[in-house]
């Protein structure tokens, strides 16, 4: 099968080159399309239970927490756009249709969302090496996207690790 529409889920990990590599060999090998993703988490608000008493500060502290989070997204979503660059420059010179995208939020939610607006039949993503106790309470975190995903999923990994 080719893939025509690869998503290359890129977390500034040492696992990216590798994602991006193989991404890039099946974009060439079918002619097709690649999307670089990239998302930047922040932590949810959670306004549930907040005490009357204490809600005139915590409005004015929420309203300077809010800006001072605008400014910190801008500022990471600059400074990702630039680290992308390479890669989108790197996929032009060996001839790939090569686009990214940015987005603020958590990776759960907004990588199927991608996934089915840009029509994705293939997204690439890095592998998690968890070890001990740490792989036994927390496996491999994107096992769960396999229900989630609605299109084929390849797990890259290292050279050192096969």
């Amino acid at each position: 099968m080719a893939y025509r529409r690869i998503i290359a889920a890129l977390d500034r990990s040492s696992q990216d080159e590798t994602v991006f590599a193989q991404s890039l060999e099946l974009a060439k090998l079918s002619d097709g399309e690649l999307l670089l993703f990239h998302c930047i988490s922040v932590i949810e608000e959670d306004e549930e239970g907040r005490d009357d008493l204490y809600e005139a500060n915590v409005i004015d502290f929420t309203v300077r927490l809010e800006a001072i989070r605008r400014e910190w997204e801008e500022k990471h979503r600059e400074q990702t756009q630039q680290w992308m660059q390479s890669y989108l420059d790197r996929a032009k010179t060996d001839g790939v249709r090569a686009t990214s995208q940015c987005v603020v939020g958590e990776i759960d939610r907004t990588l199927p969302d991608i996934i089915e607006h840009w029509s994705a039949d293939l997204v690439v993503i890095g592998r998690r090496h968890h070890r001990g106790l740490k792989a036994l309470l927390w496996g491999d975190i994107r096992m769960h996207w396999l229900d989630r995903i609605p299109c084929a999923i390849l797990v890259a990994n290292s050279p050192d690790k096969r």
